[in-house]
């Protein structure tokens, strides 16, 4: 009987240690899997999202997205936030009140990379715009943020260079590793 009860005061005196090194052990061995496939940089931010966003409209990442031409960028973060900063000749659709008189002028075959924060967002609109009829919808992998991560240029509605990027809130900023994180333009 003295093993067992030895046994557990030990873990009742460091059951935070072993759950910390339980955890980080767990991280560890996600982190080393093979990462040939991920479209972003940080591999923890990258697990963050491969839990979160959803695989429609097919994701794009922002290296891949760098090379493409005749894009049109939809911006489903807020109107608060697209004051602060947005790709180049992005049209503002939002997502909790999405304006889909944005797409008015667009072909239905028209090349629409959708994006907002981390891609969440961006992913549940997109879907919406694809029930719509249009055929070439793809959701930028990590968002804006991994746009800006990676080199990606930002404007202002003056359409002037800025590295100025909305967080969201504290705690998905955590993920913006260049720019300047500003709540009001």
């Amino acid at each position: 009987m003295e093993p067992l009860r030895r046994f557990f005061a030990f873990h009742r005196v460091h059951r935070k240690r072993i759950f910390f090194y339980s955890y980080l052990l767990f991280f560890i061995t996600l982190l080393s899997c093979n990462s040939s496939e991920r479209k972003v940089e940080n591999r923890l931010f990258d697990v963050l999202l491969q839990n979160m966003v959803d695989v429609h409209p097919t994701p794009i990442g922002a290296k891949e997205l760098m090379l493409l031409e005749k894009v049109v960028f939809l911006d489903a973060r807020e109107p608060a936030e697209f004051a602060v900063s947005h790709l180049p000749t992005a049209r503002n659709i939002g997502y909790e009140e999405p304006d889909y008189t944005v797409l008015d002028d667009l072909p239905k075959d028209t090349l629409l990379v959708i994006y907002c924060s981390i891609g969440y967002r961006s992913a549940e609109v997109g879907k919406k715009i694809q029930d719509m009829g249009f055929e070439q919808v793809m959701n930028l992998y990590g968002g804006i943020f991994e746009w800006i991560n990676i080199g990606g240029e930002l404007v202002t509605n003056d359409n002037e260079p800025t590295s100025a990027i909305h967080p969201y809130n504290a705690w998905w900023g955590i993920w913006l590793r260049a720019g300047t994180k500003r709540y009001n333009p």
